[in-house]
């Protein structure tokens, strides 16, 4: 059976019989269609300046996120369940071309962010409310700043404002330091981002997890995670076909 979703997973399920030790069981395959389409819902005239291309900006916004198979970004508020030593060496790799790093305060706060291993690299942790633990290494390293309204709190740290009764997110960017803003999430910062037309690329990882949350998904919400195998990558065009299977 073939099914499609509208965010673009398209899910083959087949089962088929096969012979493990003189005992017969269900294979089970999921194929997906990872399609370079993003819904977005965009505000009128909330237009970011920096779509032309590095060699024509001092920006370039680039998200990174790590998702299941069915659209799962994390487990109980964190991703470190759906990553593993090759998904993290990825993201050190892509903060050390980062000029500075950009996270929402929901991601940070649940995640423990710490200082980054790059030296000089800043975080810039996007807020409204400014309740943040100033007093965590994050911050008290000199790495961690803020990012937030002209209306928000005064905070003992560096801050970035923009925006009166919510943060202008382009405003934000256009305060940054020159190169790559490796954004970090979570789904409400790179939603603001996507509203604003400020995402120049996105650097996603597929984990071979399926589930383990509850809330709709392409697999139903299952309250453990599954464990796939990769076990092909195809491209055509600007599509790319990843097939894993159950282990």
């Amino acid at each position: 059976m073939r099914t499609t979703c509208s965010c673009g997973f398209t899910v083959i399920s087949k089962p088929q019989v096969a012979s493990h030790k003189g005992q017969v069981r269900n294979t089970v395959r999921l194929a997906i269609s990872v399609m370079p389409y993003i819904a977005t819902l965009r505000s009128a005239g909330a237009k970011c300046s920096y779509t032309q291309g590095m060699a024509n900006r001092d920006h370039s916004v680039e998200i990174c996120m790590i998702s299941t198979p069915d659209g799962v970004i994390d487990v109980q508020g964190r991703s470190g369940a759906l990553g593993g030593p090759a998904d993290q060496a990825r993201l050190r790799e892509l903060r050390s071309n980062a000029a500075v790093v950009l996270v929402g305060a929901g991601t940070a706060r649940s995640e423990n962010y710490g200082p980054p291993s790059k030296p000089g690299l800043r975080i810039a942790v996007v807020t409204q409310s400014c309740a943040l633990d100033f007093s965590s290494p994050l911050f008290t390293s000199g790495a961690g700043m803020v990012a937030t309204t002209v209306t928000a709190p005064q905070v003992p740290v560096d801050s970035l404002r923009a925006g009166d009764t919510s943060v202008d997110i382009a405003g934000i960017i256009a305060q940054l330091p020159h190169g790559i803003v490796h954004v970090e999430g979570g789904p409400q910062l790179n939603a603001a981002l996507f509203a604003a037309d400020c995402v120049d690329a996105i650097n996603l990882t597929v984990s071979p997890r399926v589930g383990g949350f509850r809330g709709p998904s392409l697999s139903g919400a299952p309250h453990a995670l599954r464990q796939f195998t990769l076990a092909s990558v195809q491209t055509n065009g600007n599509f790319v076909f990843v097939r894993y299977e159950k282990i």
